[in-house]
This record gives C-alpha cells, structure tokens and sequence, in this order.
C-alpha cells in the first residue's frame, strides 16, 4: 500500500476591518487558532472536531467546496479553536487554512493572490458575498489590506506587533445578517472622512504608531450600521476607553469586539467582561497579539 503525504496546519483568527478598513484591513491574531489535517485520498472527505457547533460537515463544509475549487480530493479533519459567526474570522481560517494546505499536500505552486481569491470564494458560500479581508491576513498574517477580485486582486502585509483585548459575548449573530446591515450607499461627508482616517491609520502602520492605529480605529460608518446588533456594545466601548484602551470597535460583522491596548495593560479586558457578567450574559474575554499567518506544524510520507 503507497504511502499517503500528510500535512498538519494551524490557521489564525483574524480580525477584520479594524473601524476604517471595511472589506479591506484585517490582522491575525496569535489566538485562537484551528488545526487542520490533510491527507492524500483518492475520495473526499471531511470530518470537524472542537467548536463545532453550528458547522457542517461533509460536502457542505467550506473545506469541501475549497477542495472542488482546487479540483483535488483528500482527508481533512478540521479542529475547530475559533467559535463559528464570531466576528473571529472562523470560516476564513477554515478556508485559507485548507487551501494552503492542500497547495503543499499536491505541489499545485498557487501565488498568494491566488491563494486568497480562492480561500475568499469559499467564505462567499458562509456570508453571500465576496470579501477578502479574513482570508488575507489567515494567509499572510500581522496586517493586511487587500482589494480586487480573481485576477484583479492584490495584497500586503505589513508585521507588526499589536496587543489586543478580545471580548466575545455569548451572543449569536449571523455573518449574513451583519452584512445586510450595512447601508447599501454612504454620504460623501461620510466617505471622505472614513476615506482619509483610513489612509492615516495606514500611514501608523507603516509607522508603527499602535496609538495612531487605535484612535483611528474608533471612528467607520460600518460600526454605526452594526452597533445596534450588538447589546451594550456602546457601553463596553466607553469603559474600555477610559480604562485606557487605544482604540475599541466590533471585528469583523461581530459580535466579537476588538480593543487595541497598551502593553502595561491593566486589565482592560476584564473590565469589557465586566459590562456583559453584570447583566448576566456570558463572556469569553482574553488578550492576544498579532501574529503570524497559516503555518505548518507537521508533514508525514
């Protein structure tokens, strides 16, 4: 019997949008994270472990649908670290997480903006609509931006060190209806100032300005739109920020909210945990950095 090639990735939780960025800036963050296995197999197969709750598995799993884009078949065991519709980027990392992986698995040698596109095709099937932002930084880590589509599309990244406060209520909120959400046309006044915050929050990055980057980070017409999806979200913004946090907005389409904080942290996150446990609602709250993109952990012949 031939020996079959395995390989074992882990793919980061990402970050997306970051106030200003909409669709375009995203970080990955050290943590949380899933694991995923591929194994040369001649029919597909997909199994989930972990966080599992409301992820399908078999042909209607993300995974499945990357893998018939590839046109190759394989095992995959996915275990799930990052809790699906959590504003975690949890289907990105799936997606971009499979595609790196079965990109070495078959030598298929895909560019990144490949990689990405066809990682950003495979959340289309998890929101309704193409967006890359996720998917980028899974792949590329620390910060990114991205724009375009197919062969249109182009990605940076950008390494560096950012620690963050995560707040993740026991909320449900659907990516799709985070999306539908959002206004469908903006005012000029609008665009011209979330234009240009974006522009300088970018300019802090390439600086290095963690500050810069959280004070821009407060302002973003889609943290208006989706706020109110999120309960006590104002609340958990204004004690975070006058406990010192740089910068506080909802990642991704939420219900997850993201702080940018300083390294003396003093507990900033306890204090967001504090807003939900006083009303009764759970709370998983922690502090994490940006970090690297997909890697590998273990190959096998």
């Amino acid at each position: 019997m031939p020996l079959r090639l395995m390989i074992k990735v882990r793919a980061p939780a990402t970050s997306a949008n970051l106030g200003v960025g909409f669709d375009v800036f995203a970080i990955a963050l050290k943590e949380p994270f899933d694991e995923i296995i591929v194994e040369e197999s001649d029919e597909m197969e997909v199994s989930v472990s972990g966080l599992k709750e409301g992820i399908p598995e078999g042909r209607e799993n993300i995974a499945y649908r990357v893998a018939e884009e590839l046109g190759v078949t394989a095992r995959i065991e996915i275990k799930k670290g990052i809790r699906a519709s959590s504003g975690l980027g949890s289907s990105a990392a799936t997606s971009a997480g499979v595609v790196f992986a079965l990109n070495k698995l078959y030598s298929l040698k895909l560019k990144r903006e490949e990689m990405i596109d066809i990682a950003a095709r495979g959340e289309e099937m998890i929101s309704g609509e193409y967006h890359a932002d996720n998917v980028s930084a899974a792949l590329l880590g620390y910060f990114t931006a991205v724009r375009g589509k197919g062969k249109n599309l182009s990605a940076i990244s950008i390494p560096i060190d950012i620690k963050v406060a995560i707040c993740l209520p026991e909320i449900y909120l659907e990516t799709s209806k985070s999306r539908r959400a959002l206004p469908r046309e903006i005012p000029l006044e609008d665009h011209t100032r979330n234009l240009s915050s974006a522009v300088m929050m970018f300019h802090a990055v390439m600086r290095g300005d963690v500050k810069a980057i959280g004070e821009f980070m407060n302002e973003g017409f889609a943290e208006r739109a989706r706020k109110h999806l999120i309960p006590f979200y104002d609340e958990v913004k204004r004690r975070a920020l006058e406990e010192g946090a740089y910068g506080v907005t909802i990642s991704g389409g939420g219900p997850s909210i993201i702080a940018l904080i300083p390294e003396e942290n003093i507990g900033i996150e306890k204090v967001m945990r504090e807003v939900y446990l006083e009303r009764g609602i759970k709370c998983d709250c922690f502090v994490t950095r940006s970090g690297e993109g997909v890697r590998i952990l273990e190959v096998e012949h």
